[in-house]
């Protein structure tokens, strides 16, 4: 049995509303959290203890409500700050989620509700920036800007059937998704779809049709860098650029794989800056500056391994000199004047 048992805390959550006096249908709101949650599984090991990331968040903003006899409003603007210690980013390399760096995300979220007689309209948007907290590179994956718009008409129609009048509803869903962060510096493109439905009741009966994707948008569920290559004339023997299957970037990013079979100590991420520079990031390591030139040597020497050249590896930032973690950066494909 584990000397260290799991444990999850509970998230304590502090919250504030308060209605504006001068302003009839505002109301103003606040709220603090923080909490806990488990990390990677693969970190869970026998007698140590189990690293738990945590969680702060903020959020403040104002609502307002109003109804008429014809018409109910609502809207609500709210502005938001959640950090994480370390972060579960997803690994094109182990294809899940592993345990990262910190990360922080800043935002707006706003959404409005019309509602009248025939109709209801509601929309929301999501603005954000996600950025690791040491580089403050932007999270892959993660999209900035997230549009939706949902639409419904419906009334009853004047022609009275099985002794009552029928109603109809036609309802419009659109969906926008900005361009998200993808590794290597790239941007991935955005995303536009529109679904709609239409309904009719009659007593006890509703008959209806319903569209995904009305106008057949294509887009990409997953956009990740990998040698896929394999059967083309590219990838055959002997052919003029024929497709690495070991290349300095797809080296780095599993460097965590790496690491642990021949370390005993530090936690190592690696994020992807373009095709020629990766940032590596390793905490918990013996804090020595000697045992830091290795590692910087190491990561040189796997880089022209993988058939890099031009080589260079800068240590930016050391646990040695009380930094928060050492974080090397490796670039390659330098001229000769600028290693």
């Amino acid at each position: 049995m584990s000397r260290f048992p799991a444990r999850i805390a509970p998230a304590a959550a502090i919250s504030r509303t308060r209605p504006i006096g001068a302003f009839a249908g505002f109301s103003m709101s606040a709220s603090y959290g923080q909490g806990v949650r488990s990390a990677d599984p693969s970190d869970i090991v026998q007698d140590a203890k189990p690293p738990l990331s945590r969680i702060k968040s903020y959020e403040g903003g104002v609502t307002y409500a109003r109804q008429t006899d014809n018409l109910a409003l609502s809207a609500r603007s709210i502005f938001f700050l959640t950090r994480v210690d370390k972060d579960l980013i997803f690994s094109e390399t182990a294809g899940r989620n592993i345990l990262g760096s910190g990360t922080t995300r800043t935002g707006w979220s706003g959404n409005a509700r019309l509602t009248g007689r025939f109709f209801d309209e509601a929309a929301s948007v999501t603005v954000v920036r996600s950025e690791y907290n040491d580089t403050h590179l932007l999270v892959a994956y993660v999209p900035s800007f997230v549009l939706r718009s949902d639409t419904a008409l419906f009334d009853d129609l004047p022609l009275p059937m099985l002794g009552s009048k029928p109603r109809a509803a036609l309802a419009v869903g659109a969906s926008y998704v900005g361009p998200r962060a993808l590794p290597f510096g790239e941007r991935s493109d955005a995303v536009f779809t529109v679904d709609s439905s239409a309904t009719l009741s009659v007593s006890h009966f509703e008959f209806g049709l319903t569209v995904s994707n009305l106008f057949g948008s294509q887009y990409r569920l997953g956009e990740y860098n990998f040698a896929s290559d394999f059967h083309s004339a590219n990838a055959l023997s002997g052919a003029t650029h024929p497709q690495p299957t070991l290349v300095p970037e797809r080296t780095l990013s599993a460097i965590r794989n790496v690491w642990s079979r021949y370390q005993s100590w530090g936690s190592v991420t690696s994020m992807p800056i373009h095709a020629s520079e990766t940032v590596v990031r390793i905490t918990g390591t013996p804090r020595n500056a000697d045992l830091c030139v290795w590692t910087a040597g190491m990561l040189d020497q796997l880089v022209v391994l993988s058939g890099g050249r031009g080589v260079a590896v800068d240590h930016e930032t050391c646990e040695a000199r009380n930094d928060d973690a050492c974080i090397f950066r490796a670039m390659w494909g330098r001229p000769e004047q600028d290693r």
